[in-house]
């Protein structure tokens, strides 16, 4: 009989069980938060296994005629969230395969499971806080209740047709090892029960916005919710909002469209603080009831209250170097609780115990995010704490002190842990495959709010053919086109690399099929550069506690991979008249460095200390880089740094964003938010020759007088052989507040 004439029978893969009758995807018993398109999508896909479903079937079925929607974006958004529910690779498929311009294909060994393992929701230990939520899902309309995907285990006994002997001797094996099996399962269920250290989570859906929802922060009496409409967890363009819990409607309470991030309500819930990012990093308030926001601090960021009268924030000593400090709201007494140890180090978020003993940070460095950290209030005893090699973005404590919540990147996804003070064994509290971030502790201590959901990104040509999508799977970045503009490289991150990131596999798009192919399988990389001959690539490759190395790499595999330095912290690699730039680390400080691809000539090619390293001309003359700023309400800008080693750097402009040339060196642009106001989110593009500047005035481009001979284009994109032709990149982000009890070894936090 085949595989479509009993649609109704479970079919098992891998360590996953699908039951089309209850609508549910399991692994290992336990039911994986999935639904929706992407839930029918597996479900056609293993009523025909190793068939080709076409994307116009997919169509038919899923999005009726008389449906308005993106029909190319929505089923590359269901398929990505599909993969990442399976913890699938679109590069290197174990389950579905894409076949290009025409579908999928389910290509994993399929097997009719003849009994279903019983479902979470049968698991008679479920916690009292899942039919509670269940509850609220029936009263309130919008309300989402998802249990994880790491619940207690269940055991169930299964049976599929590929293990059915047909001998009494073989039968009585079978016998012998199945009790073996559930013996053994019963001694695991008995130890967990015993040691279990992952509580599970009930979701319950706080906001219901087509877009997204971050940064979430609770009032001291718990009545109150703060939170950013926009679709960045660090710091992106938004506005605040604020709404009673549990049921009031969300109310607008700024509305200067500034970059935005780390509400918080002060002690008596009349103000609400939050960090606007220009040029600097600066608190605002603004009245809870609604009001003018106004500047409150300065050079702060991260601001929370410790009590009526003393603060805890973030400063900038100079550059990007973020320390945390104490002091009065008028910034008397202040005193530096920690200061990073590298001059890109930033301490962005702190925490303070409820005894006012301890502090929780969140810091980065040139690496990106690192673990969070623990000391003292007094600044002593500093130490990193969560699980190791992770990256931990914010945290917060359970009112009674005895618990450190964490939102962490465990190198699978980002979710929520936690952590008996003062050295208890990390705990995974959320799971799935969508993404958490951000935790906000309601008083009780019994739940907390996350901000949970998907990111997707996609990159898009515009050349004389239109424009056209690129890169359909996985979230495609750091774009670059090939000196013959024939071909488009960039990066794709999925769920595998997570650990790594901002890293990925590096990928190739031909411009004349338009079809990808992986450039280094097996290799994930955080940057890179291609060689002006297009033979060659040189790539930072990730190491142990996020420390790179430089590799040059044929791409035309004519020798192996070669390692070309070792010591610490070398990244951001550029290619400049036949010699290899990048960025290294020494002591507290990063240079540029130059070595030739032999691994000769290692010296360093600027006495100039950096921040980040942008490009390198194509003659090899000058870098465009972050470094320090004179002026003390910009404390960091993007310079033009001579590489003879004698030459100052020049100032090219006053705001953060990228700064750059194409491959023929005809074009430098500036895109992002270099330019702030009405110029944010588009690409500035100057006409010159041989790689060199465009005429900067002495406060650096960014004037209307400056720009007057510059092309505008309306995207952020990568400029190609000229302003013409171009690579954009396109990100979809769904996010919303969700209420979660963690409840599965008792109430959290409860005195």
């Amino acid at each position: 009989m085949s595989e479509t004439a009993q649609p109704a029978l479970p079919k098992r893969f891998g360590n996953f069980e699908f039951d089309p009758r209850a609508r549910q995807l399991r692994k290992h018993g336990h039911t994986i938060r999935l639904h929706g398109q992407p839930l029918e999508i597996l479900g056609l896909l293993l009523e025909r296994p190793t068939e080709v479903v076409l994307r116009e079937e997919l169509r038919a079925r899923l999005w009726p005629e008389d449906t308005f929607v993106d029909f190319e974006h929505s089923l590359n958004a269901a398929v990505n969230k599909l993969r990442e529910a399976l913890g699938d690779d679109a590069n290197s498929p174990r389950f579905i395969e894409t076949v290009p311009r025409r579908g999928y294909r389910f290509v994993a060994p399929l097997e009719r499971v003849l009994q279903a393992s019983a479902p979470d929701s049968m698991n008679q230990d479920a916690p009292a806080a899942n039919q509670e939520a269940t509850h609220l899902m029936v009263e309130k309309l919008g309300a989402e209740v998802l249990a994880p995907a790491e619940a207690k285990n269940r055991v169930a006994p299964t049976s599929t047709q590929s293990i059915a002997p047909r001998h009494p001797a073989r039968l009585l094996l079978a016998v012998t090892i199945a009790a073996a099996v559930v013996l053994v399962a019963a001694a695991t269920l008995l130890l967990r029960s015993r040691h279990a250290n992952r509580p599970s989570a009930s979701f319950v859906a706080v906001t219901n916005f087509p877009d997204s929802a971050t940064s979430p922060a609770v009032s001291p009496d718990g009545r109150m919710l703060a939170f950013v409409r926009g679709s960045d967890t660090f710091f992106g363009r938004g506005e605040i909002y604020v709404k009673l819990l549990p049921d009031g409607e969300p109310v607008q309470r700024t509305h200067d469209g500034l970059y935005k991030m780390s509400p918080v309500f002060s002690p008596d819930g009349s103000r609400i603080a939050y960090t606007t990012v220009l040029t600097s990093f600066d608190t605002w308030v603004v009245p809870t009831l609604g009001g003018e926001p106004h500047l409150m601090l300065a050079n702060a960021s991260g601001l929370t209250w410790i009590d009526d009268h003393h603060l805890l924030y973030s400063e900038i000593l100079s550059g990007l170097h973020m320390a945390v400090v104490t002091s009065t709201e008028s910034r008397r007494d202040a005193r530096q609780l920690y200061v990073p140890p590298h001059e890109r180090g930033m301490a962005h978020r702190s925490y303070i115990s409820p005894d006012h003993q301890w502090v929780l940070l969140a810091e980065m460095e040139n690496s990106g995010w690192l673990p969070c950290r623990l000391l003292r209030f007094d600044g002593s005893n500093s130490r990193q704490v969560g699980p190791p090699n992770t990256r931990c973005t914010s945290a917060a404590w359970s009112p009674d002190g005895r618990w450190m919540f964490l939102s962490v990147d465990d190198g699978q996804s980002s979710h929520i842990w936690r952590q008996r003070f003062p050295d208890g064994p990390p705990e995974q509290v959320t799971s799935g495959p969508n993404q958490e971030e951000g935790i906000a502790m309601m008083p009780d201590g019994q739940a907390f709010i996350t901000s949970s959901g998907l990111v997707d990104s996609t990159l898009k040509v515009h050349d004389e053919r239109g424009e056209r999508e690129i890169s359909s799977e996985g979230f495609a970045f750091a774009a670059s086109f090939s000196p013959d503009n024939h071909s488009l490289y960039y990066l794709v991150w999925s769920r595998q690399d997570s650990a790594n990131f901002p890293g990925g596999k590096l990928m190739v798009a031909d411009l004349g099929s338009d079809r990808s192919e992986v450039v280094l399988p097996g290799m994930t990389i955080s940057g890179y550069d291609i060689s002006r001959d297009g033979k060659k690539a040189v790539v930072a490759v990730p190491g142990a506690g996020g420390n790179s190395h430089v590799w040059l790499v044929s791409l035309q595999h004519r020798f192996a991979p070669r390692q070309l330095t070792s010591a610490e912290g070398e990244d951001e690699p550029k290619f400049g008249d036949n010699r290899i730039f990048f960025r290294q680390k020494q002591g507290a400080v990063n240079y540029v460095y130059r070595i030739n691809e032999d691994g000769s000539g290692y010296v360093r090619a600027s006495d100039t200390p950096i921040l980040e390293l942008e490009d390198v001309s194509p003659i090899g003359s000058l870098a465009t880089v972050y470094a320090k700023n004179s002026e003390e309400n910009i404390p960091f800008a993007s310079f033009a740094l001579p590489l003879d080693g004698v030459s100052p750097p020049v100032l090219v402009t006053n705001y953060l964003g990228y700064a750059g040339w194409n491959w023929q060196g005809t074009e430098f642009f500036l895109t992002s938010n270099t330019l702030m106001g009405k110029l944010d989110g588009k690409t500035v593009v100057f006409h010159v020759q041989n790689g060199r500047l465009p005429p900067i005035p002495p406060g650096g481009l960014g004037t209307p007088d400056s720009l007057k001979n510059a092309e505008i284009l309306d995207h952020d994109v990568i400029v190609g052989p000229s302003a013409s032709v171009y690579a954009l990149r396109e990100i979809s982000v769904h996010r919303n507040l969700y209420k979660i009890d963690a409840r599965g070894s008792g109430p959290v936090g409860q005195k």
